[in-house]
């Protein structure tokens, strides 16, 4: 059992817990890797495509959706509420990138979320002018990694660079 203080007591979790404890990440991780084992040995089996990231999951998949709903429901899950969502489409958003099938072409960018301000820098402690130097650098590389085409790295690069504009610092070297 999971047990920790707080303000003079000692409190134990007998049933779940606080995702954001350490210890339940860890739990979580090895559980939900041992009962995906199937799917991902049918993925690999396939030769498709299969990431996670907490608690979604991303897949290529060339067959009919009948055939993957069935797989999903051989996968048992004893005594717990973990509910599983199958969503079908050609284009995704996962976390901050955008990935789409073009007639059988993968094509990926970053996602800028619409809800989002615009041009803004993140919030940056004591030396900001270092803090936003360094997550411009992050910011162009994710854009590397992240654009397929060369048309929509230049794209990313000048929302970067406006974003930085907006903010006050300039392109100059001295």
């Amino acid at each position: 059992m999971n047990r920790f203080y707080y303000n003079g007591k000692i409190y134990r979790f007998s049933k779940g817990g606080p995702a954001n404890v350490p210890l339940i990440q860890t739990l979580s991780e090895m559980f939900a890797t041992q009962w995906q084992k199937s799917l991902r040995d049918e993925c690999n089996r396939r030769n498709e495509f299969l990431g996670r990231c907490k608690d979604e999951i991303i897949l290529t998949w060339n067959s009919d959706m009948e055939e993957l709903q069935s797989i999903v429901k051989q996968i048992h899950i004893p005594d717990t509420s973990i509910e599983i969502q199958l969503q079908m489409a050609s284009k995704v958003q996962l976390l901050d990138a955008y990935i789409e099938n073009k007639e059988g072409l993968l094509y990926s960018r970053v996602n800028h979320h619409h809800g989002a301000q615009p041009y803004t820098l993140p919030y940056a402690i004591a030396n900001s002018k270092a803090a936003h130097s360094h997550w411009l650098r992050s910011s162009l590389i994710r854009a590397v990694r992240y654009c397929t085409s060369v048309k929509h790295f230049n794209r990313e690069r000048i929302y970067l660079e406006i974003t930085c504009l907006t903010n006050g610092y300039s392109f100059k070297i001295y």
